[in-house]
């Protein structure tokens, strides 16, 4: 004789799963086959959207054309949080989840990783450009095509590079500490280099020295670079070049090994002038 285990009820399933605090459980839908149910009514959440569907509709549209009922919702809503949230263990739970779903959703889907690094980039730049005594207008900030730009510029970054702006948002000299140059928040001054270069970059900007990258591209009759080395200087901008920052340990060992250069032919001109002539 065999025996064989008779299906929980959706009754059963739904009290099982209130009982581990969950609010929903997996059960039949007959119109829709498994799906998720309400663990508080057994309703299938397919069928239950569904019946919701023509009142949401209307809830959206009120909301959109009248400003006195969006307020209100917008009021409720924030009223209802604020209560929640002084509660110290809904807090840590809140963040709990949102830590959970964050690293489920980098770790199963790539494009939503690239999509943070490029809205980071806008967001971090625009805070930066609003804050502090040097904030700019509104006048000064980036349109919202620019920042659909860099977007874009930012999803085809290399993977593992930083991108930060070649001239600085706020630029100060190395020396001085004195401001120097305010940096465009566009495509062509964002600049992908690595975590080490953009760190020994930092924000300086020194106008009688720039760094490579920090120059304008402006090798035409009439432009800054205009003249016997124009040529160079175009072939500069226009051909493929790796990034490398000298750190002050390496410029130090640059510094002094062409001053001993230097005073080696110094010194080998010098002995060559006192040699006797023999005639």
């Amino acid at each position: 004789m065999s025996t064989s285990t008779a299906p929980l009820s959706k009754s059963a399933m739904a009290r099982e799963a209130r009982e581990r605090g969950e609010r929903f459980f997996q059960a039949a839908c007959v119109h829709h086959g498994e799906q998720p149910h309400y663990a508080s009514t057994r309703a299938c959440s397919v069928c239950q959207a569904d019946r919701n569907a023509p009142k949401n509709s209307a809830a959206a549209e009120r909301y959109r054309d009248d400003p006195e009922y969006r307020e209100h919702v917008r009021d409720k809503g924030n009223k209802a949080r604020r209560k929640r949230r002084e509660d110290p263990d809904y807090r840590e739970a809140e963040r709990a989840y949102e830590r959970e779903r964050e690293a489920h959703r980098k770790t199963v889907d790539p494009a939503y990783v690239l999509h943070r690094r490029a809205k980071a980039v806008n967001g971090s730049a625009v805070l930066r450009m609003r804050k502090g005594k040097e904030a700019r207008p509104d006048t000064a900030m980036p349109s919202k095509e620019t920042l659909r730009e860099c977007y874009e510029f930012a999803l085809r970054a290399p993977e593992g590079c930083e991108l930060d702006h070649g001239c600085p948002l706020r630029g100060v000299h190395p020396v001085t500490g004195k401001d120097t140059v305010c940096g465009l928040h566009v495509p062509y001054n964002l600049e992908p280099m690595t975590k080490r270069s953009n760190t020994i970059k930092r924000h300086f900007f020194d106008p009688e020295n720039p760094l490579e990258f920090q120059k304008p591209f402006n090798s035409f009759p009439g432009g800054q670079f205009h003249g016997d080395h124009a040529e160079d200087e175009f072939m500069r901008y226009t051909t493929p070049t790796t990034l490398h920052i000298m750190t002050m340990a390496e410029f130090n060992a640059a510094i002094i090994e062409e001053a001993n250069a230097e005073m080696e032919e110094f010194l080998h001109r010098q002995h060559s002038d006192e040699a006797p002539v023999i005639a």
